[in-house]
């Protein structure tokens, strides 16, 4: 273990005792932990199996093609949350758990999910690479996981309720804090926190304009960093809203506060299909609680205020008006979106092979960089990628039997949550509909952990 990944367990470490001494709960003391560690997942590593080599790999790629099963600190944690839950269980120590009762959507959606996972295991038995798709298959038990851990974790409880969006608001504004930082200073600020990938860093630099930064946070793609807060903006803001403003404390402001500071970071990331995204659903939010906002907004006004408005203008729209302008770019032959257009023209073709159960999860990449020399397409450089559309990532990788029973969990499951009039309704929309533009599913599993974690919390917050 190096040296940086031995500070961030011992930092850890640390945080835990502090969340125990807070909570008084060492069940949802893991589980905090755990949600608190999911932003620093890539490069955060503490154990790594290699399941292909490189040298096994060919063609050019843009970035290293590399199929690896890795071991992270918030997987320990999250194997520590069930284990402590069934040893209770198992021996019957008289410790209080949340009752869930399921109700028909709540069964349903968990078996399809299930049936997910079992349907990639199908497809591995007639694979050539079985032994790297049952392993690789890892991830799909551990959004599971995440996923089942509503049935443990109680976030009825007005005191642990609060905790959760304590945390939620102190990891999204720590997030902003180091994306502005990255921004002030023209480049990352070269801390073990920041993830990086080995060779090119990825994302750093805008495509079409090279001196211009696109801060990404701990995470390693802008992009993404956009997504988790433009979540985590949406819920924080909802919460505030939910909380009722005009008989809470002054200090439940800071709610509002991190989440519309976390909608206005995301400019900052260059990510252009996210400030389409993010434009929505302010409107949305304007539309839906425009007296609300109004009134919030008289309440707040004042010159110091106005001040700090005119300030941030003057440092936003500069940026946002320079990377809109690269818009004209993304037609061209390298543009980025004839490139996603590129990926997802291969990924349907690899359909052809596979249409039950596709050829494998994760290995578009492969199969990529193995025919890249062969593969029609006006790209000169080619980054082996899985397609950037959800819904053509499944089919062409889990096959049509995949992607019925992953639609249909998704559909369960939202159906639920609204009927809930969950929280986690917005935050969760907000992933699918980003999903659609980028590669998120597998190759970025801190966001599509959130996801899966807020699909889970919303089917059970009533």
């Amino acid at each position: 273990m190096v040296n940086s990944n031995k500070i961030f367990l011992l930092v850890s470490l640390v945080y835990l005792i502090i969340l125990l001494k807070k909570t008084q709960n060492y069940q949802f003391s893991l589980f905090l932990m755990l949600v608190n560690l999911l932003p620093f997942t890539i490069g955060r590593n503490i154990l790594e199996v290699e399941l292909m080599k490189q040298s096994e790999i060919w063609g050019y790629s843009l970035f290293d093609v590399k199929f690896f099963v890795p071991l992270y600190l918030s997987d320990v944690f999250l194997l520590l949350i069930y284990q402590n839950y069934l040893s209770q269980k198992i021996f019957g120590q008289k410790i209080k758990f949340p009752e869930h009762k399921l109700n028909s959507l709540t069964k349903k959606a968990s078996l399809l999910l299930i049936a997910f996972l079992l349907t990639i295991l199908l497809g591995s038995i007639t694979s050539e690479f079985n032994t790297l798709l049952i392993a690789g298959s890892l991830i799909i038990v551990k959004f599971i996981l995440i996923f089942l851990s509503f049935f443990i974790i109680d976030l009825k409880d007005a005191a642990n309720q609060s905790k959760f969006y304590q945390l939620i608001a102190s990891m999204t504004a720590f997030q902003v804090c180091l994306i502005l930082i990255e921004q002030f200073k023209g480049q990352n600020i070269g801390k073990f926190i920041e993830n990086r990938l080995p060779g090119l860093e990825i994302g750093t630099r805008a495509a079409e304009s090279a001196s211009l930064l696109r801060a990404d946070g701990t995470f390693n793609e802008p992009n993404i960093a956009a997504i988790f807060l433009l979540m985590n903006g949406l819920l924080l803001i909802n919460y505030f809203l939910k909380l009722n403003y005009k008989q809470s404390s002054q200090k439940n402001f800071i709610y509002l506060l991190v989440g519309v500071m976390a909608i206005l970071a995301i400019i900052f990331t260059g990510s252009r299909s996210l400030y389409a995204l993010a434009t929505i659903f302010i409107i949305y939010f304007l539309k839906k609680y425009f007296f609300s906002l109004k009134e919030i907004a008289r309440k707040l006004f004042n010159k110091k205020i106005l001040f700090s408005l005119i300030f941030l203008a003057s440092l936003i729209l500069p940026y946002l008006f320079t990377r809109i302008d690269t818009l004209r770019n993304i037609f061209s032959e390298d543009g980025s979106l004839n490139y996603r257009i590129e990926l997802n023209k291969y990924a349907l073709s690899l359909m052809q092979k596979n249409i039950l159960f596709g050829v494998g999860l994760d290995l578009t990449p492969y199969y990529l960089a193995k025919n890249f020399k062969t593969v029609d397409s006006p790209l000169v450089i080619f980054d082996q990628a899985p397609a950037h559309n959800l819904v053509i990532q499944l089919l062409s990788e889990t096959g049509l039997l995949g992607f019925l029973c992953f639609s249909l969990f998704i559909l369960l499951a939202l159906t639920k949550i609204q009927l809930n009039k969950s929280l986690f309704f917005l935050p969760s929309l907000g992933y699918l509909i980003a999903a659609q533009f980028h590669p998120v599913f597998t190759n970025h599993y801190e966001l599509t952990s959130f996801f899966f974690l807020y699909l889970g919390l919303g089917m059970k917050d009533d």
